[in-house]
């Protein structure tokens, strides 16, 4: 006798008491609710986490190659050609960065300058993130592009092309304690856009052509750090190791995820501890699921009195229990998967739930979302084995009413 049909004909069959169909209806309704809400909270955190790495890559490489020690690389030690021979590698950018004063009329902020080569802006994009006028970055031309935060602050106007930004920066080895302004480095440059990428970006960055930053800080061919643009479909931890076999032990060499392993690393604890809050959620819930089956042991006793004393084994009597417990938290858990995957797409589709009112400005317009199988899988094997693990206790409860000895 298979005991799954003995479970299926139990649960819905019509009970003598209602209250047992309505216990069952709120549980199974429970686990709906709650599979749901896993599947959009997993969805949306994933959505935000393909958000910032999108806007990340729009600025960083996806290789950064930096010194071990000492703040600067000199290029003339890194073998160029056998780098930029690699098939995987779309773009190469030599990078000079540090901080800076600037001024812009009557205000003034710290900040930090990023010295770009030609190739940077089309291997980052960066001209899509662009807020407010162009963006001019290379040698012949003598402008600059900054943050919107930090053109927030200098309060910039990039149509006014008759005021400048002015850059400060302390001279190498000359420093007079009697005349402190003659110990900076100081040059002109003339904002001509202003972009917005993500907070921490926009307060601090302002880009500038290499060759201005040379001058400004006395280099010749030392960079602050190489960046590498890959193309489509590159393994890059491969090539990665294939870098490092180039350029040797002296330097880091780390991927986007590396150069940014602990904002990765808190987006990631936040989805799991996102998961972990509903799981318990459904945990509690489950505490209706035993008063339901309990209450279908009491109503089916005389039942299972039959059922063993025509052979039926003790093992399946109890797996009768557990199957109708299985069934109603994998009913609900199928029914909620569904509806949170249609609350997705429609989501994705259409952009119901829109992020901030009128008037504010987003990246995007509505929550990001995208599904991932490996979240629906596991959600619902929680579900089921949260239902398994409620349905202990009333199984064994269905042998010890009948004082049925567990064989």
């Amino acid at each position: 006798m298979n005991s799954f049909i003995f479970s299926k004909r139990y649960l819905f069959s019509r009970k003598s008491r209602n209250a047992i169909n309505i216990i069952t209806l709120i549980t199974s309704t429970g686990f709906a609710v709650c599979t749901a809400a896993m599947i959009i909270v997993l969805s949306a955190l994933n959505g935000f986490v393909g958000l910032v790495v999108a806007l990340y890559s729009t600025f960083d490489a996806d290789i950064k190659i930096t010194p071990k020690q000492g703040k600067v690389i000199h290029t003339k030690n890194i073998p160029f050609d056998s780098l930029k021979t690699n098939q995987n590698i779309a773009f190469y950018n030599e990078i000079v960065e540090e901080n800076v004063l600037l001024k812009y009329n009557d205000k003034q902020t710290i900040a930090t300058i990023k010295a770009v080569s030609n190739g940077f802006v089309e291997a980052t994009r960066l001209d899509s993130m662009l807020l407010d006028g162009t963006m001019l970055l290379n040698d012949s031309s003598n402008f600059c592009c900054l943050g919107s935060g930090l053109a927030s602050k200098l309060d910039i106007n990039c149509s006014d092309e008759l005021t400048p930004v002015q850059v400060y920066v302390p001279k190498r080895e000359q420093f007079d304690p009697l005349n402190p302004e003659s110990s900076f480095n100081n040059q002109f440059i003339y904002p001509s856009g202003v972009f917005g990428i993500q907070q921490e970006i926009d307060e601090k960055y302002i880009l500038v052509p290499i060759k201005f930053a040379r001058e400004i800080l006395e280099y010749t061919d030392e960079v602050s750090a190489l960046e590498i643009t890959t193309k489509k479909n590159t393994n890059i931890p491969l090539l990665i190791n294939k870098i490092k076999q180039i350029i040797g032990p002296e330097y880091n060499v780390e991927s986007r995820a590396e150069q940014h392993a602990s904002l990765y690393k808190l987006m990631k604890i936040e989805k799991w501890i996102a998961f972990l809050i509903l799981a318990f959620i459904l945990l509690i819930v489950s505490f209706n699921l035993i008063g339901s089956l309990l209450m279908i042991v009491i109503e089916k006793k005389k039942d299972f009195s039959i059922l063993h004393a025509i052979g039926m084994p003790t093992h399946k009597i109890r797996n009768i229990v557990l199957g109708e417990g299985l069934l109603i938290a994998s009913l609900g858990s199928i029914i909620g998967i569904s509806f949170g995957l249609a609350l997705c797409i429609a989501q994705k589709q259409y952009g119901l739930i829109k992020l901030g009112g009128n008037g504010t400005t987003f990246v995007v317009d509505a929550y990001p979302i995208v599904v991932q199988w490996f979240d629906i899988i596991l959600t619902l094997l929680v579900a089921l084995l949260i239902g398994i693990m409620a349905s202990i206790y009333p199984a064994k409860t269905a042998l010890k009413i009948q004082n049925i000895r567990d064989e």
